[in-house]
């Protein structure tokens, strides 16, 4: 498929989303590929249950409370500290550790959702991804002094976020667009809602708690404040001639989003909780607008869909010295979401517990609180065996390298990344990462074998 193909396939897929009848609840493209995509359905969840995960004991004498942030769809230069679209949060945490070299691994919401709650990347079999216990059955097992986490998943998405029927069994407090908007499929002020319920249930969980807030407003139609709105003109221009207005309109929603995240973020830092709390932000996937003749997410695995924010804010108390001091250190590495779950495990001082070893094996991630081993080869991909995969995608990433092939094109295209910057560079640079690519993308997106080369 040619590019000028693909941006024309892509911005259908979009404008039909918003008049599809929905087979579900959620955001456009869920809808679309529930009900839409050439009879496509995503797997429904497996009966099967997850792993058990053994109880973990801590190092630390008490555990930190947690509040995870998932963005939906924002990219790395929008959502970044002084770039324009987020100052509420500049000002609120503005000695927050920003992971300026952060990639997703896939730009599906539900793909990436599994990489970051399962610490795997999403090649291997559906079977095995949804048998990995999640985050929460990680931080459930975790105790000190006798207590665990309590553990809540607040959501302005759809339900079917997880493919486990049982990713329930581990969380205490478990809310989504179904609880919040009732028969409602997308609402502009669905993380107005959220953060109303966040506010008003937080004070009830017991301490310590492990919080996944999970945000949706940001996404494809991207809800603006109009009375905020300082990226001019905007305007919601579904067409390859209105893409800097509808990038405008993007950013006035990341802008919203910088609103009523800080609404809720402000009650922990100058709450009581605030010494004792540790803040983690990442977004899903990043957003792309014409950039290489593609729009939204999901295409491809170029750094306009795959470099997003991230970073962490700690409380006194919520990481000990070493910790901190090393997670500064090691904000300017490359970094993917693989690398959320160890590093929230070795917060709560159990990374290390012998009981965890089996598991902990499996970690295709590094805890960023620690001296950083050299990162091992990433596969990139949206296409698995649990979500449609409509766009033929596939990379490898490591350290400042990376690897990318779409359904047209002939082999490998080898990037430079760094600073921002995704350069092209000579695919002899490569090399070890081409012949490493065979070990999961036995063909390349375009159904030729991969050689490797």
């Amino acid at each position: 498929m040619e590019k000028r193909a693909q941006l024309a396939l892509s911005a259908a897929l979009i404008a039909a989303s918003f008049a599809a009848p929905s087979a579900s609840r959620g955001t456009p493209d869920l809808r679309l590929l529930h009900g839409l995509l050439w009879g496509l359905k995503p797997s429904s969840a497996q009966a099967a249950q997850s792993i058990a995960v053994p109880p973990l004991p801590s190092r630390r004498d008490r555990l930190p409370n947690v509040v995870l942030v998932m963005g939906e769809g924002v990219r790395a230069d929008v959502g970044c500290r002084g770039c324009g679209a987020t100052p509420r949060l500049d000002a609120l945490l503005p000695d927050r550790i920003e992971l300026s070299e952060l990639r997703s691994v896939a730009t599906f919401t539900v793909v990436s959702m599994s990489a970051i709650t399962t610490g795997r990347a999403q090649v291997v079999s559906r079977q095995e991804l949804v048998s990995m216990p999640s985050v929460f059955d990680y931080v459930k097992a975790s105790h000190a002094a006798g207590q665990s986490p309590t553990t809540a998943y607040w959501s302005a998405h759809c339900h079917p976020m997880f493919e486990r029927e049982d990713i329930g069994r581990s969380i205490d407090s478990y809310v989504t667009a179904e609880t919040l908007l009732g028969d409602q499929e997308w609402h502009e002020d669905a993380d107005e809602r959220l953060v109303d319920h966040f506010l008003r249930e937080l004070p009830k969980l017991p301490r310590p708690y492990f919080v996944v807030l999970h945000l949706v407003n940001t996404h494809t139609p991207y809800a603006v404040d109009a009375q905020d709105a300082p990226f001019v003109p905007w305007a919601r221009d579904f067409t390859w001639e209105g893409m800097p207005r509808l990038f405008n309109a993007y950013r006035n929603a990341v802008r919203k989003q910088d609103r009523v995240l800080s609404r809720a973020l402000e009650a922990i830092v100058r709450g009581p909780d605030g010494d004792d709390t540790l803040i983690a932000y990442t977004s899903d996937h990043g957003e792309e607008f014409g950039e290489h003749r593609q729009i939204h997410h999901g295409q491809n695995v170029l750094d306009t869909q795959i470099h997003v924010p991230g970073w962490l804010a700690a409380g006194a108390r919520a990481l000990t010295p070493q910790q901190a001091e090393r997670l500064r250190s090691n904000a300017g590495a490359f970094t993917t979401h693989l690398d959320i779950l160890p590093t929230l495990l070795d917060a709560y001082g159990v990374l290390d517990a012998y009981e965890l070893g089996p598991l902990r094996a499996r970690f295709e991630g590094r805890s960023l609180l620690r001296p950083l081993e050299p990162q091992q080869p990433i596969p990139l991909t949206s296409c698995t065996e649990t979500f449609p995969c409509p766009f033929r995608n596939a990379g490898v990433l490591q350290e400042g390298l990376k690897l990318e092939a779409q359904a047209w094109d002939p082999g490998w295209n080898c990037w430079k990344l760094g600073g921002g910057r995704e350069q092209a560079t000579d695919r002899e640079a490569c090399r070890a990462l081409q012949e490493t690519s065979r070990k999961w993308f036995p063909k390349l997106p375009n159904g030729s074998e991969n050689a490797g080369r």
